[in-house]
């Protein structure tokens, strides 16, 4: 068995996703069949990603109904086999009025936690915005990147920094500390 990951894990560059004009319901409740639902947030096909919270907002210039907004992991599969998709998360947003002076809320549900490569991010709406209402739905997030193999420097001990070989003492000790997978 392999040794668990001793090491924390970040994502290496920030991965911002979203879907615009989002206005029709999802009336089955899942994402099984010809239902309509929105691709937020795909994972790397590689190495993966990160998910830190999901945005949604309303069209400032139209009103909207109430609605319930529904969150989805797909494993990267067909989107419309029931098997492929499990529902983790909702979001009640309620109805919002236009206007020019004031500002519309921001509704945020916090996920904070990893996708494996290729996996997404789906949402459905339990009902409709209703007139020229639509929301935008926003994925805030990361990707990963393969890990890089560092060894520590010999004389301190110290893991080098990844950017000019320079160890967390400050010391010059080349790149020879870092070798690349």
């Amino acid at each position: 068995m392999a040794a668990p990951n001793s090491q924390p894990l970040f994502s290496r560059v920030p991965d911002i996703q979203w879907a615009e004009s989002c206005v029709t319901a999802n009336n089955t409740l899942d994402l099984a069949g010809a239902v309509t639902n929105y691709l937020v947030f795909t994972a790397d096909a590689t190495n993966g990603g990160f998910v830190r919270e999901i945005r949604v907002k309303a069209n400032p210039a139209n009103n909207t109904a109430a609605s319930v907004i529904r969150f989805w992991i797909n494993n990267g599969s067909v989107v419309t086999v029931a098997a492929n998709s499990a529902i983790f998360g909702e979001l009640g947003l309620p109805a919002t009025v236009a206007s020019a002076s004031v500002a519309m809320p921001d509704f945020i549900y916090p996920v904070n936690f990893p996708l494996p490569p290729g996996y997404k991010i789906y949402a459905t709406l339990g009902t409709a915005p209703g007139g020229s209402g639509e929301f935008t739905i926003t994925a805030i997030g990361g990707k990963y990147e393969h890990a890089r193999h560092v060894r520590p420097c010999a004389e301190h001990g110290q893991l080098p920094n990844l950017h000019g070989g320079r160890t967390t003492h400050g010391r010059d000790h080349g790149l020879a500390n870092v070798a690349q997978a």
